[in-house]
């Protein structure tokens, strides 16, 4: 069988996947995640609760008609009419039929028309309280400014869902290590263990290096078990984030785990202002704080409108209907004034005073989590810097205890070094390697906090 032969042969039986890669992780987050999804409601919330707003300015038609057949007054009035308010200055177009014909009495004259009725358009405009605002248009800002915050809300969710898969990846792969460097010290002293009885049996070594590495053995196997059930906490965590197209969360198999940690890289210089700038512009906790904050700024002007008395000027044009020569005064203009003065205006004040004190409570607020994010920023950056201080001189110490145990199973093979040296030296390079396991853990936790911190999703573009 050829070499390419062999290899179609594998990865045909599935015996062969790439390691999971970050990336893949953060896309599935992002893209299935049940927090994510839950906040996508909100925004789909928001957005039908903008649509019922749209409401108030929808077109209304409405009809009534009365009919007295048998009484003093004999006659019959109908009207029917179409309505809509405007976001323009608050104006009311109304047009539509009326009818009254037959023996109205005096105190409906007002109602008579002629024999076909007459139709009529008219519009109302305020011209003090409601002309500025009113509250069909303040509600439908505000449920405007809502859905903004619901976007904020899901920008939100990606970003917290992004650092905790991060973390979660990072931690299995730590796992993994931990896992592979228990499995690896085991077979060590497994194979070394059938060696050392030919050696006690031919009287170069004491029983006494037999029992030690027997208990060596044990004590291995304990370490192993611990760190299986590690990878296997790990593992639940990280299922939480990769899930499959049903959303369903699944465990990855052991042969996509990395065999190491990427080489950490230095971060590129920047200095602290221009970080803590691009956070305060990314953060969606602070745009959905400021779309909160202009909600409250249109509670507010809502609230000094309508503070003031109410002045509507009325338009009104009438043509009645019939042939020519029979409606004399065919066509009537109207045009009037409608003004309201609360004597006492509570009600509108405490909603002042409450909006004021909403946009107060709501600075507040914007300062304590822009202080917040620059305290965020600085500490992460730190973080990340001495992480990786801290994983080059692990790394390099690793190096050395690599040497060193080496040299040492050197001796012990000739004769030259006790088992007790032995084992010092290989505990020594396995607690170098766990220290470089943590250190890489450090660097990368460190990192995927310091994106958060800038605002960054999914690989930080």
């Amino acid at each position: 069988m050829s070499v390419f032969a062999a290899l179609w042969f594998v990865l045909a039986a599935g015996l062969w996947a790439a390691p999971l890669e970050l990336e893949e992780v953060l896309v599935s987050a992002e893209e299935r995640s049940p927090l994510v999804a839950r906040a996508a409601q909100e925004l789909a919330k928001a957005e039908a609760a903008r649509l019922g707003a749209r409401g108030a300015y929808d077109l209304g038609w409405s009809a009534s008609g009365l009919a007295v057949p048998v009484g003093e007054y004999d006659y019959i009035t109908a009207d029917a009419g179409l309505s809509q308010l405007t976001p323009l200055w608050g104006a009311r177009l109304d047009a539509g039929y009326n009818l009254g014909v037959g023996g109205l009495p005096d105190y409906y004259g007002e109602l008579a028309t002629g024999p076909a009725g007459e139709l009529v358009a008219g519009v109302t405009v305020p011209l003090l309280k409601g002309r500025a605002i009113d509250a069909e248009r303040a509600a439908l800002q505000a449920a405007g400014v809502r859905v903004e915050a619901a976007e904020a809300i899901v920008d939100t969710a990606r970003l917290v869902v992004t650092r905790d898969a991060s973390l979660a990846y990072w931690r299995w792969v730590s796992a993994g290590r931990r896992l592979a460097l228990a499995e690896e010290l085991l077979q060590i002293a497994l194979a070394r263990d059938a060696a050392i009885s030919v050696r006690v049996a031919a009287g170069d070594l004491p029983e006494v290096d037999r029992l030690d590495n027997e208990r060596i053995i044990l004590e291995r196997q304990a370490r192993r078990a611990e760190a299986e059930r590690g990878l296997v906490t790990a593992e639940q965590e990280l299922s939480l984030y990769l899930r499959d197209e049903a959303g369903r969360p699944f465990v990855p198999s052991r042969d996509r785990l990395p065999e190491t940690f990427p080489r950490p890289t230095p971060q590129a210089p920047a200095s602290t202002e221009s970080l803590v700038e691009q956070a305060l512009s990314n953060r969606p906790e602070l745009a959905q704080l400021e779309r909160a904050l202009a909600e409250a700024e249109v509670n507010a002007r809502l609230a000094e409108n309508s503070l003031q008395p109410k002045l509507d000027v009325k338009g009104a044009v009438a043509q009645t209907l019939g042939p020519p020569g029979t409606t004399p005064d065919a066509t009537e203009l109207k045009v009037g004034l409608a003004l309201g003065v609360p004597l006492q205006r509570r009600e509108a004040q405490g909603k002042l005073d409450g909006a004021r004190a909403d946009l107060l409570k709501l600075e507040a607020e914007r300062r304590w989590l822009e202080d917040r994010v620059v305290a965020e920023v600085t500490r992460s950056l730190v973080a990340v810097e001495t992480a990786y201080v801290r994983w080059d001189t692990t790394s390099r110490s690793v190096e050395l205890a690599r040497q060193l145990e080496v040299a040492e199973q050197a001796r012990f093979a000739l004769g030259d070094a006790d088992l007790l040296r032995v084992y010092q030296r290989e505990q020594i390079f396995a607690d170098a390697v766990l220290a470089e396991v943590d250190a890489s853990l450090d660097y990368y936790a460190a990192l995927a906090t310091y994106r958060y911190a800038l605002g960054q999703t999914a690989t930080g573009e």
